[in-house]
């Protein structure tokens, strides 16, 4: 009998000693990754009734595309306090609610692979938002407050000016175009933007005529001087300014002289009284526009020439300037903080008429950084959100919000400006003062929302 064992035995040491040849080391157990979350952030804007969404890279090394990842919401009253999950807010969005004023907020995401195992990562946060800002009680709104808007035509087809008066016709009262400047010896020069006052005037809106002092190099101190101090160059200037509404069916005139020697204070005064003068027997208005201040200061180089008291007493309105606390020529800031713009209220009261003032709004912002400083309007900043990403931030104790963005060198980019939600708080302190209303600089930098806080504060 043929013994068959030792054959077998062979066979099977040969199937094995080529198995483990021929079949990799790994390949009887594949290593999976677990997915990872990154680039977690939060745009949107923080205030309530507004969504905000939550951002994130995901990724698997293990190569698994992504399954069901979980989200949640956290808030905290501090910013870096302890951090508590909003009930129920679980998906990538979340709506802000009023209960969520005073609040920080931020977005989690846990990554979730779509199979694997481990097919859960780990939970990352965002840095915070916030805080929500916290509303305060709106006064009731008064239909009978003024809206002075600012309209420019920089060229023939420039219509920015002209689409924001048509598209607000209601909530409107007066405009005022950039038209005239003046130079030592009163002749004015400027185009006409006569669609701008022919619609204004086919529409129920006053058009004013504004006129300044300002030249290539700006608002020119020369030539207010010279203006002011010849009786007959402020003569010239008025005659000129009379004949030019006529023609051109202005209702009145805005004076925009800035950069006024403080020497020549007494000098203004005079001539706005000369103006208001020869214009109200012919049922013109006077209006001006003066720097904003918290006190008198006649020694002040920037604001000095300007006595509220007189003037207030002198013109039919006063635009108070109270914009541009910060701007490129400072360090980054409010444009126009609630804290200083009250100040600028609080003061001008006490010797202007309340019945005479219009606060100033602004519909813009100013952009910092090291590549240098700008203006920008709503719109553009809408759209430098959009493309950047991350989330428009609140800073309660100016009111005011801010946006920092890092563009695609690095370099970070920090914006203040006045929105639909600060300028609010102007629109309350003008009802809780009893002023005339609003002026805005200007037409054509605004957007819907900013319209549609004046339109609720002023019952337009």
């Amino acid at each position: 009998m043929i013994r068959q064992k030792p054959l077998i035995s062979s066979v099977l040491a040969f199937v094995l000693v080529f198995a483990a040849f021929i079949i990799p080391a790994n390949a009887a157990k594949k290593i999976n990754y677990a997915p990872t979350a990154s680039n977690v952030t939060i745009s949107g804007s923080c205030t309530a009734g507004q969504t905000l969404t939550g951002n994130y890279t995901y990724s698997d090394a293990s190569g698994v595309p992504q399954g069901t990842s979980t989200y949640k919401w956290l808030y905290s009253t501090e910013l870096n306090g302890t951090y508590y999950a909003i009930s129920g807010a679980t998906s990538k969005t979340y709506t802000l609610k009023s209960s969520d004023a005073g609040h920080y907020i931020k977005f989690q995401v846990t990554p979730v692979a779509a199979w694997g195992s481990p097919n859960t990562g780990s939970p990352v946060l965002s840095p915070a938002v916030g805080p929500v800002p916290v509303p305060v009680p709106t006064p009731a709104p008064s239909a009978t407050k003024t809206v002075l808007g600012f309209a420019v035509k920089y060229y023939s087809t420039d219509t920015t000016s002209y689409n924001s008066m048509v598209n607000n016709t209601k909530s409107i009262n007066q405009v005022a175009t950039v038209t005239y400047t003046t130079d030592m010896y009163g002749n004015i020069s400027g185009t006409v933007p006569a669609d701008q006052v022919s619609y204004a005037n086919n529409s129920g809106i006053k058009p004013l005529a504004l006129i300044s002092n300002s030249d290539s190099s700006g608002f020119n101190s020369t030539i207010a001087k010279s203006v002011l101090e010849n009786p007959a160059y402020s003569q010239a200037l008025i005659n000129n300014l009379l004949t030019s509404i006529k023609s051109n069916n202005y209702k009145g005139v805005n004076i925009d002289f800035e950069n006024i020697p403080y020497a020549d204070r007494t000098y203004f005064t005079q001539f706005i009284t000369n103006i208001k003068n020869a214009l109200s027997p012919l049922g013109y208005l006077t209006t001006i526009s003066v720097p904003a201040k918290t006190s008198d200061s006649p020694t002040n180089s920037w604001n000095g020439a300007f006595d509220y008291s007189a003037l207030g007493n002198a013109a039919d309105e006063i635009l108070l300037m109270s914009y541009d606390e910060h701007g490129t020529w400072t360090t980054p800031g409010p444009v126009a903080s609630i804290g200083w713009v009250t100040n600028v209220v609080n003061y001008a009261k006490t010797v202007i008429p309340a019945n005479k003032i219009l606060l100033g709004l602004a519909a813009y912002g100013y952009e910092w950084s090291s590549a240098g400083n700008k203006a920008l309007s709503l719109n553009q900043i809408d759209n430098l959100v959009a493309t950047h990403g991350g989330a428009v931030q609140w800073d309660s104790v100016s009111q005011s919000p801010y946006y920092i963005y890092n563009d695609s060198n690095e370099i970070q980019h920090t914006i203040w400006f006045e929105n639909y939600n600060s300028i609010g708080y102007k629109c309350d302190l003008v009802n809780q003062n009893n002023l005339q209303g609003i002026g805005i600089w200007r037409l054509g930098l605004d957007d819907s929302q900013y319209w549609s806080t004046i339109n609720t504060k002023f019952g337009k």
